[in-house]
């Protein structure tokens, strides 16, 4: 199976219903592809310096294949060719230990904890990675 990653940009309105149903399916809340539908997504948020990975979504029955690890490589590459970040980071509930694990493996190190973040006495887990060191950033 070959897999094709596109950034799709705020103007890029042509999958916007596809995104919102995988949204609802996955979070029950009302950028890779395949030739028919979107596999999963991922939204970043860049600052000068900082690339904020806010959101990471793989269709259920298409995790575990490298899904992940692929929009979250094209996602850095972006952050350090075209936006110069120094820094990627995100946050990430500490029971989510297949996330964490996918983390850890592109190189992000604990950077702290945030308190209720996920809601009363759920707290998230921050990371962070280090974009100028590159044994920790295997593309």
């Amino acid at each position: 199976m070959t897999i094709n990653f596109h950034v799709l940009d705020a103007k890029d309105t042509s999958h916007l219903n596809e995104v919102k149903q995988l949204e609802k399916s996955l979070f029950k809340k009302s950028d890779v592809w395949s030739p028919v539908q979107i596999l999963g997504y991922a939204f970043l948020t860049f600052t000068s310096v900082n690339v904020h990975i806010s959101k990471i979504a793989v269709r259920e029955s298409y995790r575990r294949l490298g899904v992940a690890t692929g929009l979250i490589r094209e996602g850095l590459k972006i952050a350090t060719s075209r936006q110069r970040c120094l820094t990627a980071s995100l946050h990430v509930n500490p029971g989510n230990t297949p996330a964490m694990s996918l983390y850890e493996s592109l190189g992000f190190k604990l950077d702290g904890q945030l308190h209720d973040y996920y809601g009363q006495g759920k707290p998230a887990l921050k990371m962070i990675l280090d974009l100028l060191d590159n044994s920790s950033f295997p593309i």
